[in-house]
């Protein structure tokens, strides 16, 4: 009879062993429960970064929008001799406004700029090349530039 009772494990450590195994198996699962809450809150602070809607890209929207209608109303036959005859045609000068920025065709470079403000003393220009691809008219953009000073 005292053989049996000699092996056995004593009721103590039984209970030391089980906190052990479940402190552990607690912490795994506070671990996973922080990376999925760090995966949510990225997840929304990318979501409100892209529908974020800044001047920015409100006034080149508008400008490239009102463009392209502009062209689409007043360019009958749509081929690149039609566009190009059109666009040399334009008064030197000829800008369209919206807020703080505006557009115009830059001549000497073939294309159109639009320029909007960064800051009180930075502006920025984008160049964006026009072109036709069956009937209808595309804009490619092709340059960003920072200027200091006034527009």
């Amino acid at each position: 009879m005292h053989f049996y009772r000699k092996n056995t494990v004593k009721n103590g450590s039984i209970i030391i062993y089980t906190l052990i195994v479940c402190s552990i198996c607690f912490s795994c699962a506070i671990y996973y429960f922080k990376i999925e809450l760090q995966k949510f809150e990225n997840n929304n602070r990318m979501l409100s970064i892209r529908l974020s809607n800044t001047q920015y890209e409100e006034c080149r929207e508008f400008l490239l929008t009102y463009v392209y209608n502009y062209l689409n109303e007043n360019i009958e036959l749509k081929n690149s001799e039609n566009l190009n005859s059109f666009i040399t045609n334009i008064p030197d000068g000829y800008t369209i406004n919206y807020k703080n920025s505006y557009v115009k065709y830059n001549l000497s470079k073939t294309c159109f700029v639009i320029n909007t403000y960064i800051d009180d003393k930075i502006h920025r220009e984008d160049y964006y090349n026009v072109y036709i691809i069956d009937s209808s008219i595309r804009f490619k953009f092709q340059e960003t530039k920072y200027v200091e000073g006034r527009i």
